[in-house]
């Protein structure tokens, strides 16, 4: 989503981590190639807002979460072209920097940053076509003039006619002032669902800090994984955070886990889905406190964003997600991860080096400077299974061994065409699982389309792995269906 990175060097090849670019919820849109042809809208003009917090029933905006909503005829209109919008607040500091992207595959996005002066409304921002990117979404990055409640608005262009002024949209708000320090967790993760209910923390990082190691579809990934959920599954909406890009940092996938996957309890389901890259620490590099080390001395990890406002990214090791899967109270724990070398990701084990070398990454990386503690509840299950321990609070279902390489590919006959070998056959088994399917025989249809699509393509091996004691249990009900 920045406007500092250019097309990455993995589109449709290796994508080591992420793999995956399709929607289920729209294709391929012919908005994205009609957009090509207009010309971007430059300014809506003088903007009057009909009813500026009307619309939603909760319209704050956080910094660090993604929000969803949808553009349709009940929402006011623009005076200037009659175009739907809707409005959400954020209350900003002075000199901290915004970024805000809108993105739709079926309404042409338009997104507007306003205040309100002495005279009205005023513009601070707005954008057209996605940070100068030619596209159908939107984003803009302002930094803020003083303290204050904004209005972000989302919008649609009228330029592509009126089939494009509406449809669900994504918005993200990704913020300078996010830091560990200064983030409110307990206001983004308040807590208090219902015990039995099903939670979701789907993440999906496709702009990485630099430019050689971003990727083309995790964020889409994430999005086709997050809506067979609830059309499939049965999971509620709101019960769902949707992390991407510079939102899915350390800090932010850690309170999210302990938070709002937290809340589910003995009756309740959690699934953890991650898409981004994975590597191996070269070498210690100060973490300390990790009472399992690999065999070899080294550490898996995924790659993530760092906590702080500048440009590093950071780590969650494997042994740290056993951890955390492990605290859970949730009766039911599913961890998908899409990343190379993500066979036994939730426990300590040997491997490969990564395609994302620890050396590449380590000049941008702002890495933890301490192992992630167990809270007691974490501590006594580990103890009692073991990190090398086939996971009995959890079931792993990862994209390939811990010595495979995972693919993306282009050309697929549906879901958008561009997809990840081991996301699009497990999205399309898992949407289309009979009554009765258990967990085992959906990984054994999803690993041989995987192994067969991966030796035919690529001549390479690329074998998902399912993991954990309850894999013979039906999918429908580990969902909690």
């Amino acid at each position: 989503m920045s406007d500092r990175h250019g097309p990455s060097r993995l589109a449709a090849a290796v994508a080591c981590g992420t793999l995956a670019a399709l929607l289920l919820w729209s294709t391929a849109p012919v908005a994205a190639q009609a957009a090509m042809k207009k010309s971007p809208v430059k300014t809506k003009g003088k903007v009057t807002l009909a009813r500026p917090k009307a619309v939603r029933a909760s319209t704050t905006l956080l910094a660090g979460l993604n929000a969803r909503g949808e553009l349709d005829a009940s929402d006011p209109v623009m005076g200037s072209d009659q175009t739907p919008y809707e409005v959400w607040s954020y209350h900003g500091k002075a000199g901290e920097t915004i970024t805000a992207t809108m993105r739709s595959e079926t309404a042409d996005a338009y997104l507007m940053v306003l205040r309100q002066g002495a005279n009205g409304l005023e513009t601070l921002a707005e954008d057209d076509d996605g940070l100068g990117g030619g596209t159908t979404d939107a984003g803009l990055r302002l930094k803020l003039p003083a303290d204050g409640d904004y209005l972000i608005v989302a919008n649609s262009a009228a330029t592509l006619g009126k089939e494009y002024l509406y449809g669900r949209y994504a918005l993200e708000l990704i913020s300078t002032a996010s830091t560990s320090a200064s983030t409110d967790w307990a206001a983004i993760y308040p807590g208090g669902g219902a015990a039995g209910e099903k939670y979701a923390v789907v993440v999906g990082i496709s702009d990485y800090p630099g430019t050689e190691e971003d990727l083309t579809g995790p964020r889409e990934d994430a999005a086709i994984f997050r809506d067979v959920l609830i059309r499939k599954y049965g999971f509620k909406a709101d019960n769902i955070i949707t992390l991407t890009d510079r939102n899915g940092n350390r800090d932010q996938i850690i309170n999210a886990f302990r938070r709002f996957l937290g809340q589910a309890g003995p009756n309740g389901t959690v699934v953890f889905y991650y898409s981004g890259h994975g590597t191996q620490l070269d070498e210690n590099v100060g973490i300390t406190g990790a009472d399992d080390p690999e065999e070899d001395g080294k550490d898996e990890a995924i790659y993530v964003w760092g906590n702080t406002a500048e440009e590093k990214g950071s780590l969650i090791l494997d042994d740290e997600i056993g951890i955390l899967a492990n605290e859970l109270n949730a009766g039911r724990v599913l961890l998908v991860l899409d990343a190379c070398f993500s066979g036994t990701g939730s426990r300590a084990a040997g491997g490969f080096p990564k395609i994302v070398a620890f050396k590449d990454v380590k000049g941008t990386l702002d890495v933890p400077k301490s192992y992630l503690a167990a809270s007691p509840r974490g501590a006594k299950a580990m103890a009692s299974a073991g990190t090398l321990a086939q996971p009995a609070k959890h079931i792993l279902l990862a994209a390939s061994s811990d010595k495979e390489v995972s693919w993306t590919a282009s050309g697929w006959p549906k879901r958008g065409g561009l997809a990840s070998v081991f996301t699009y056959y497990l999205v399309d088994a898992m949407a289309n699982a009979p009554a009765g399917t258990t967990i085992q025989q959906l990984m054994g249809t999803v690993g041989d389309e995987t192994v067969n699509y991966a030796k035919a393509k690529y001549g390479k091996t690329q074998t998902p792995q399912a993991e954990g004691t309850r894999i013979s249990e039906t999918l429908a009900a580990y969902l909690g269906q």
